[in-house]
């Protein structure tokens, strides 16, 4: 968790500013989510006033229902927000988290059910006798009123995100998606249209996530040729070989080895291995805003186009809703919008008002928190003799990782960490492991999410496959935000399952009978 002093408006006009001298994430996203309903307020009452004022009818049931359930939202946050301020009792950080979100998620629901009440997808510019529009901004707008074209919703993420990512709006652009795979989708259909002729050939690290390679690998027209390493020079011996025109790499595998790719080196060097100009695309999901300007300009044979999702990391772990972006030179930037809106790619309005609001700081902070809580899991089981003879455990970040003085150059690694089986991985064993865990971790006292997905405050736990239906599964762990006891507790968990658990036991009895 992280303190700071913070002050909101987070009340009703003319009271008083809330100010809160320890906060931790999930409250600071409380009180930007309750400032935004507050916010919202005043904007209903300013549509109120341009409707009367332009003879607009308006349904006053409809503005009472609405101003109700905002006010009443407004006070049971700022009750919750009251009875936390001030809090300074390390044992009370992680319920203070995990309460404090879901408070937050409940404001920007309300956020978004009042504006969707009165929103219309395709808005009215001007009207006589009907109401069809909330924003205000659409009235005679010079712009097309149509969401799948752009809202400013969208926009307002897309600038968030730059600014909290630090990329230059002169010579990037943003684009937002409906979730990460729409993002590929998008690079994809430009990739076919833009920078592809037929038989041209594709070189793919050695893994890029199963749905993008699922997609790639059935076009029939070009040549798709995965590199047989993860080393940087064997990659670029095959670029130099196979002179491709378009390479696609996950900078860290979505495997449980988790290996890494060193973007530094292969930036440095991949001009002189090509003899024309190559477009070089990036899925940064699981290690998110990994992308460095410096890159592009390390050659002018090589351009960029980095992509993520936005449903993890990037959402704070509030997992409201599917997202992704695209971030591509800003030359490309009317032909990707227009891909996107073609393609009905785009983030709904009513997506991007559920998605909160945060600075560089607070993602950062987060992203720290996390990568800690790997570490600490990573270096409680790397001690235990008895479950390193049962399992292999993976994080990029440890000193026992292939990739380590690779990945001490990487902004962030994400809270991932693997476990496979020495005796052999298969989801029937694997699920009996994780139920038998969450029994543990009920009786005492300890969370724990069995769910799929990362980027959660909770820790989660899943028996996932790198590619669906092809590599056995292993057990992944996203260790979550929460605070070093709670994950040493967790650990205490896992080893006692692992240890003591009969997920072993009834796979014998299985295979004896």
């Amino acid at each position: 968790m992280y303190s700071e002093e913070l002050t909101t408006d987070a009340a009703p006009v003319g009271a008083k500013p809330v100010t809160v001298d320890t906060a931790t994430i999930g409250l600071a996203q409380l009180l930007s989510a309750t400032s935004d309903v507050v916010e919202l307020k005043r904007r209903l009452q300013e549509y109120v006033l341009y409707c009367q004022a332009n003879h607009v009818p308006i349904q006053r049931a409809l503005i009472d229902q609405l101003e109700s359930a905002m006010s009443s939202a407004i006070e049971v946050a700022q009750a919750r927000i009251a009875s936390e301020r001030g809090l300074h009792a390390d044992s009370e950080l992680d319920r203070q988290t995990v309460e404090c979100e879901q408070f937050a998620r409940m404001m920007l629901q309300t956020k978004s059910y009042v504006i969707q009440c009165l929103e219309w997808c395709a808005p009215s510019y001007e009207q006589s006798g009907a109401n069809q529009f909330f924003d205000l901004r659409a009235q005679r707008n010079a712009r097309v009123n149509y969401e799948r074209y752009e809202s400013k919703e969208v926009e307002a993420v897309e600038q968030q995100l730059a600014e909290v990512l630090g990329y230059d709006p002169e010579q990037t652009a943003v684009l937002l998606t409906s979730s990460g795979m729409a993002a590929y989708a998008i690079v994809e259909a430009f990739a076919v249209r833009e920078l592809l002729n037929p038989n041209d050939t594709v070189l793919v690290s050695p893994y890029i996530y199963f749905e993008a390679s699922g997609q790639l690998t059935t076009l029939k027209s070009f040549d798709v040729v995965f590199a047989d390493s993860y080393d940087v020079g064997r990659i670029l011996a095959m670029a130099k070989a196979h002179q491709p025109r378009v390479i696609f790499l996950d900078p860290l595998s979505n495997t449980p080895e988790q290996r890494l790719i060193d973007l530094d080196r292969f930036f440095r060097e991949i001009g002189a291995m090509v003899a024309s100009r190559v477009s070089v695309v990036i899925d940064g999901t699981m290690s998110p805003g990994c992308y460095r300007r410096e890159w592009a300009a390390a050659s002018d044979k090589v351009e960029i186009i980095y992509y993520e999702s936005c449903s993890k990391y990037l959402q704070l772990g509030f997992d409201n809703v599917m997202a992704g972006y695209v971030l591509a030179p800003v030359a490309h930037r009317e032909k990707l919008g227009v891909i996107r809106r073609n393609t009905g790619a785009i983030l709904s309005r009513d997506c991007a008002n559920t998605f909160p609001k945060y600075t560089a700081e607070t993602l950062w902070k987060r992203m720290d928190i996390i990568a800690r809580n790997a570490m600490t899991v990573t270096n409680y089981f790397a001690d235990l003799a008895a479950v390193q003879s049962i399992v292999e455990v993976h994080y990029p970040g440890h000193p026992s990782h292939p990739d380590h003085e690779i990945g001490q150059r990487y902004r962030t690694l994400g809270g991932c960490v693997s476990f496979k089986f020495r005796s052999g991985n298969d989801y029937p064993k694997l699920n009996r492991l994780i139920s038998e865990l969450i029994e543990v971790c009920a009786a005492r006292g300890v969370r724990l999410i069995k769910g799929v997905s990362f980027g959660h405050t909770v820790p989660r736990v899943s028996a996932s496959s790198a590619m669906a239906g092809f590599d056995k599964p292993y057990l992944r762990l996203f260790v979550g935000a929460l605070g070093t006891e709670s994950i040493l507790a967790l650990c205490r968990a896992i080893e006692a399952t692992l240890l003591e658990g009969s997920y072993l036991e009834r796979e014998l009895t299985h295979a004896l009978a």
